[in-house]
Order: structure tokens, then sequence, then C-alpha cells
């Protein structure tokens, strides 16, 4: 039996059997929440914003639109190449922020960005330079605790249901399954299993969906 983790914006978790003609069989309803990429999107946002404050980051996704969503594809490359075994020997993530947001910022609070920082309860996990924000590795991974503990916490729940009893595999698909931090947190969680991630595993739902327009009984 095989679980079927759909790791996107949300999470939906569903178990499968495959059966002896090769065709699936339902076990367990769709399940799962908010728990995705964007939950990792709202933690880090959470987190500027603890530095420059809610009215500034307001402002900033009102007047320059184009820049905010800007600096949340450069936060979705880093989530799906960061890992903690490839930073050991760089301790500090590093992202591109829009120097819109420091004008603004500047503007609003009379002091520079890089003041703030310093001044703030992540000083010592955050810095600022010119067009960039490091960040250390471990403010990088807390950004993705809640939505890995949430995920883990539920696929334990379905897995102590008799009705899932023989469950072997999980496979993970969806674009938050390319995160090298879920992958990880997944694996250690779950040794017992075998962890199947397809190649580019955003695309993989799409391919199964036109699959399964061309042949419903697959």
């Amino acid at each position: 039996m095989t679980y079927c983790l759909y790791l996107g914006g949300t999470v939906d978790i569903i178990v499968h059997e495959v059966t002896t003609d090769k065709t699936l069989k339902e076990l367990e309803k769709p399940s799962g929440g908010d728990w995705g990429g964007t939950c990792v999107d709202d933690c880090f946002e959470k987190t500027l914003i603890e530095v420059i404050s809610s009215e500034v980051m307001d402002e900033f996704r009102l007047k320059h639109t184009g820049d905010y969503n800007e600096l949340f594809r450069d936060f979705e490359i880093r989530k799906r190449k960061t890992n903690s075994k490839h930073q050991l020997n760089q301790n500090r993530v590093t992202m591109r922020i829009p120097a819109t947001l420091s004008e603004v910022f500047e503007e609003m609070k009379n002091m520079p960005l890089k003041n703030a920082i310093q001044e703030s309860k992540h000083s010592e996990s955050m810095n600022w330079e010119r067009d960039k924000l490091q960040v250390t590795t471990e403010l990088f991974e807390k950004f993705f605790s809640l939505a890995c503990t949430c995920i883990v916490d539920q696929l334990h729940d379905l897995l102590e249901k008799p009705e899932v009893k023989g469950t072997d595999t999980i496979l993970m698909v969806g674009g938050f399954s390319e995160s090298p931090i879920l992958q990880e947190r997944i694996k250690r969680d779950f040794k017992d299993y075998r962890i199947v991630i397809p190649k580019e595993p955003g695309l993989a739902v799409l391919r199964g969906a036109v699959l399964f327009g061309h042949d419903p009984r697959i």
C-alpha cells in the first residue's frame, strides 16, 4: 500500500493500494491542511515583519507589488535548493531583497534597514548587505518547522488506522516535495518506509492527470 503526499500550496494525503491488476484502490480519502509551501512563505514573511513592521510590509506590497512577488520568487528558489547537509560549509542562506523594500522602510521609519535588523531579536541570525539578506541555516530551517511537523504528525495519525495497515511506501509529489529540507524530515521520521520522490515532482501531478485522462483505469 502507498501513501501519496500531494505537496504544493496545501497538503493532501491519500492512501492507495496497488491491486494485482496494477490499478489503484483508494483506502483513505484525502486529508491534510494548509501546511504546504505557502505555510513556509508565511513563516518567512512573519519573520520579516518582526523586523520591518506590518505597516512597512503592507506599503511595500501595495506600492511595489512586482518587487514583492519577486522577493517570494527568489525565496521559492531557496526553498527548493537549500538543505542542511549542503549548508554544512555555508552557515548562511543568501536571498536577494528588492532595494525598494529598504527604501520604503527608511522612508517610513527614518532609519536604515540594516540598523533595524541589528536592533531586532534576529540580530544574531540575520544580516543585511546592499540588496542581499543573509540568514543562518538554523533560522532558514525554522521557516519549515510548522509545515514539516504538521505533515509528520498527520502521517503518524493515519498510519495508526487499521484500514491502512501494511502501508510500506510514501510517494511525494507536488512542488513542495522538491524541498530538500522536507525530504530529509520525511526520510528521518519514516525510516521503515520506502520514500519515493519522482524526478520533477512538481510536474508529476500534471503528468498523472494527463495519463488518467487518456485512461481512467490506470
